[in-house]
């Protein structure tokens, strides 16, 4: 039943389509206002009443979000620097060792 109907529908649609296609227009030009208040309070509530703007985050809680994102080369830059100053560490000794000796 449901298909018969949507394709006696669609039909009538084809036929009065420029008839219809008119009308629109001619509303269209004619409540050109009235339209715009409506997409403006739409758009609105769209953006400001339904999806309303997380809460912002604290400078810890950003600082927080940025070292989850990027730990890797962080603990990669950390573990470097640690390296390099162990290295440098254990030639003074060396060399300190070595002149006392």
């Amino acid at each position: 039943m449901r298909v018969r109907n949507k394709q006696r529908d669609h039909e009538r649609y084809i036929a009065n389509r420029p008839r219809i296609l008119a009308q629109q227009k001619l509303y269209r030009e004619t409540h050109k206002e009235e339209i715009k208040a409506k997409r403006r309070q739409r758009d609105f509530e769209k953006r400001y009443l339904l999806n309303p703007k997380p809460p912002t985050k604290t400078r810890k809680e950003l600082d927080h979000d940025y070292y989850m994102r990027h730990r890797k080369e962080i603990i990669a830059k950390v573990t470097a620097r640690k390296k390099q100053r162990d290295y440098e560490r254990r030639k003074a000794e060396q060399f300190t060792t070595a002149a006392i000796v």
